[in-house]
């Protein structure tokens, strides 16, 4: 919706508001937050997230684009169900989530 510059947002919220929004303790967000910037999948400063790499960020959290299992009208599609997920092991990147 326009809110982006590139792989860039503001994002002008303090950890202690994310960790209650994400339903993490402070220490865990942030402990996950410097794993994230140590691997370059994130970077954040001065209240402006950037994605450096948006795969790579998508691999790490083994995010899978049919788990709302939607087409582009909104509906399920019949073949949602034959999506494979990845297994929890098959993670390459060396992040403990």
């Amino acid at each position: 919706m326009g809110l982006t510059q590139g792989s860039s947002c503001e994002l002008p919220i303090t950890q202690t508001k994310l960790a209650e929004a994400t339903g993490l303790t402070l220490v865990h967000l942030n402990r996950m937050l410097q794993e994230l910037r140590a691997a370059n999948l994130v970077v954040l400063k001065s209240k402006t997230l950037t994605i450096p790499n948006l795969e790579a960020l998508m691999s790490a959290a083994l995010f899978n684009p049919a788990y709302l299992h939607l087409n582009q009208a909104g509906e399920v599609p019949d073949t949602a169900a034959a999506v494979p997920l990845p297994a929890l092991d098959e993670r390459s990147d060396g992040l403990q989530l």
